[in-house]
């Protein structure tokens, strides 16, 4: 009898082998990441086990042995995705959206009795895609849209390929999924008299909002965290700060010219909102009894629509039709006819120009952007005493129609 079968014999630098069982069959045992491994030769006969070994060694050194990962909750596994992504500094909405959807498919899991991340398979992305599509439809009374089921997609294999990435899974489980990027509905876009119809019916809180909006093309969210000192009236410049509290969409902050048109509505909102945190605040309530809380977006995409209907104009998304950030599409698409050069259009908009080698090193000029903010033309002449003349919906509905 060998008596060096009882204790681990060293064959390589890395690899030792020992017997184990009444066979005596040679098993091979090394370390791996700090971890202790093994692994069967399936031979009695030492100097087979000794060549098996040698086989195993180079199959490490190599990278070809599958690396055994020890098992993760799939609950721990996405704790500490979400905190890579406040690490990482992700926009607070991405961290919310990518939240949400993961817990809801954590959720689903433990019904399915998948609790490790090792458990996650292919078909267990299918039965899940399905259980959102049949609870979408109990809720809204249709099926998730092309555009919904792409972010699912996204967001679960962007999870598993970071899992794989951190060597928390080998293997990505969604790897195979092929995702395709739906086509994007074209967006509506109303036409100045459109525009200025709706300005002319709307009060004056609301049309305040939709001025600035309209001759700014800053986003609905960016109007909500206005603050009284973004507004530089000697320098004319309104600035779309991207603060840590509050940041923008982009994570960049810009300034837009102020229009000529517009300098007296913002002169007029900056003498109301003296003392207050936000430049526009929405009426007081019982909660905010002075009237010192920051507007309601979904409160505002109402008022905007319930004006667009009144100017005859359709609305809502489902339609095509008009919603606040239709105002966006409109200021972008009037500077282009105004003869408004892109970089300075997409400098007012926070939008990137085309990432060729030429346009980085392109600077919009301070003195042009407020020059060119003039050229975009309005027949409107005085917003702030607008509402002394407004005209009846019937005839600004035939003005309309005629000039479109």
């Amino acid at each position: 009898m060998n008596t060096g079968k009882s204790t681990l014999v060293p064959v390589t630098e890395r690899i030792k082998i020992k017997t184990r069982g009444k066979k005596g069959i040679w098993q091979a045992h090394w370390y791996e990441a700090g971890e202790h491994r093994c692994r069967s030769t399936g031979k009695s006969d030492r100097r087979i086990a000794e060549r098996e070994a040698r086989k195993l060694h180079s199959e490490l050194e190599q990278g070809e042995l599958p690396v055994r990962l020890r098992k993760l909750a799939l609950r721990d596994a996405l704790d500490a995705y979400l905190r890579y992504l406040k690490t990482e500094q992700k926009a607070p909405k991405t961290q919310t959206k990518y939240g949400t959807e993961l817990q809801w498919f954590v959720d689903f899991c433990d019904t399915q009795r998948v609790v490790n991340l090792q458990q996650v398979r292919m078909d267990t992305y299918l039965a899940y895609r399905g259980f959102r599509q049949e609870q979408r439809q109990e809720k809204a009374g249709k099926p998730l849209s092309k555009s919904s089921l792409h972010d699912l997609a996204v967001t679960l294999k962007s999870f598993f390929k970071w899992c794989v990435d951190t060597e928390k899974l080998s293997t990505n489980p969604l790897a195979k999924v092929k995702i395709g990027k739906p086509s994007r509905q074209e967006g509506f876009c109303p036409t100045l008299p459109q525009v200025e119809a709706m300005l002319r019916l709307a009060e004056p809180p609301l049309r305040a909002r939709l001025a600035v909006l309209a001759m700014t093309g800053m986003r609905a969210g960016e109007l909500q965290r206005l603050r009284p000192d973004d507004v530089d009236m000697k320098g004319n410049w309104i600035h779309i700060r991207s603060r840590p509290d509050a940041p923008t969409k982009t994570g960049q902050s810009r300034k837009v010219p102020i229009h000529p048109l517009l300098r007296p509505i913002l002169e007029q909102q900056l003498h109301e909102s003296a003392g207050k945190p936000w430049l526009f605040c929405a009426e007081p309530t019982r909660q905010y009894p002075k009237g010192d809380h920051c507007i309601d977006i979904e409160h505002l995409n109402t008022a905007v629509q319930r004006v667009a209907r009144r100017a005859d104009i359709q609305t809502g998304r489902a339609a095509q039709g008009m919603v606040t950030h239709s105002l966006r599409h409109f200021l972008k698409t009037h500077a282009m006819y105004a003869g408004v050069p892109e970089p300075i259009r997409d400098a007012w908009l926070g939008h990137k120009s085309d990432d060729r080698p030429g346009n980085r090193y392109l600077h919009v000029r301070d003195d042009e952007s407020q020059r060119y903010i003039k050229n975009l033309g309005f027949t409107l002449t005085d917003l702030v005493s607008e509402s002394d003349s407004k005209p009846n919906e019937r005839e600004l509905h035939h003005v309309v129609q005629q000039e479109v």
